[in-house]
């Protein structure tokens, strides 16, 4: 329990880290997880290839959620819906960055997370990097590489790489929605410009001629 902090004294938080501490216990319980190492509190990393590798993450969500009621943890920003869009938005960006640039990344995140870091210790963990609770660790790696902005005083982002194909859509958006010329049908004959009115000129009458005197 070192690592999940203490029950919060706010009777709303309290029932919340205590339904969190029974989500660990119950997949403790499930995988039969007897350690009590408090850095390993779900037991040994459930790899992909694990049955138990999405009930492995939805406890890890819970210890991470726990120690943030408890204070242990700055709240996350996918604790609210705007937090959740940019959240999904940076997994979306770093799923489509180069195997490379994932791989740095997660391994970026892993060191800044230290003890809380619950994903594969053995190497770059590409899939832990995406979960919700490291959201703010993969926003701001993806910020200090520029592949990411956060505009002020909204909860949108615009992925630098983005940009281009993005005011290309638009371009496309502004085209389509032009109303385009048809040719006439049947019942609407097309108009035929008339015949040119030739324009005649008059000349003006002789000035008369005043003789001498």
């Amino acid at each position: 329990m070192n690592l999940l902090g203490i029950q919060p004294d706010d009777p709303v938080r309290a029932r919340e880290w205590l339904r969190h501490i029974g989500v660990i216990a119950a997949y403790r319980d499930q995988h039969k997880v007897i350690g009590e190492d408090p850095r390993q509190v779900l037991g040994p990393y459930a790899e992909p290839s694990h049955a138990g590798h999405d009930a492995y993450w939805h406890a890890a969500e819970s210890v991470l959620a726990a120690r943030r009621l408890a204070g242990l943890e700055p709240a996350g920003t996918a604790v609210s819906q705007d937090g959740r869009t940019l959240a999904q938005l940076a997994a979306d960006i770093y799923r489509a960055l180069p195997g490379n640039e994932r791989e740095a990344i997660a391994t970026a995140i892993a060191a800044t997370s230290g003890t809380m870091w619950l994903g594969d210790p053995a190497g770059p963990d590409e899939h832990a990097a995406i979960q919700p609770g490291y959201a703010d660790a993969l926003i701001a790696a993806l910020t200090r590489r520029r592949l990411m902005t956060t505009a002020v005083g909204t909860a949108r982002v615009q992925p630098e790489h983005h940009r281009r194909p993005l005011e290309a859509d638009l371009a496309r958006r502004r085209r389509s929605s032009k109303p385009r010329r048809t040719a006439p049908t049947a019942a609407e004959p097309a108009q035929q410009p008339g015949p040119e009115v030739p324009i005649r000129h008059t000349p003006a009458p002789a000035s008369p001629q005043l003789g001498p005197g």
